[in-house]
């Protein structure tokens, strides 16, 4: 479980990159895009990637926040966006 491997293995930049991984296609946004920056913290090579997913979720958490205002269904914006795969 890639949650469980940032307690066993907290220096691991890895663990904390596969569990932001899981969290975003869980779409656990905020979250994920914490473990990311924790992930460039342990491993500053990666920084660059790790910037261009987390804009990426915050582009995406912005569409739910917008739907959200709209009265739109978040499932329904997040299965258009995996669908369509829109931010890709």
């Amino acid at each position: 479980d890639a949650l469980r491997a940032t307690q066993l293995v907290p220096d691991s930049d890895r663990s904390w990159l596969a569990a932001a991984d899981c969290l975003s296609e869980f779409w656990k946004l905020p979250e994920s895009i914490q473990y990311y920056k924790r992930a460039a913290v342990l491993n500053s090579s990666n920084e660059d990637k790790i910037r261009a997913e987390i804009s990426r979720l915050q582009n995406r958490q912005q569409l739910l926040d917008a739907a959200n205002s709209y009265g739109w269904s978040q499932d329904m914006l997040r299965l258009a966006l995996d669908v369509g795969k829109v931010d890709e």
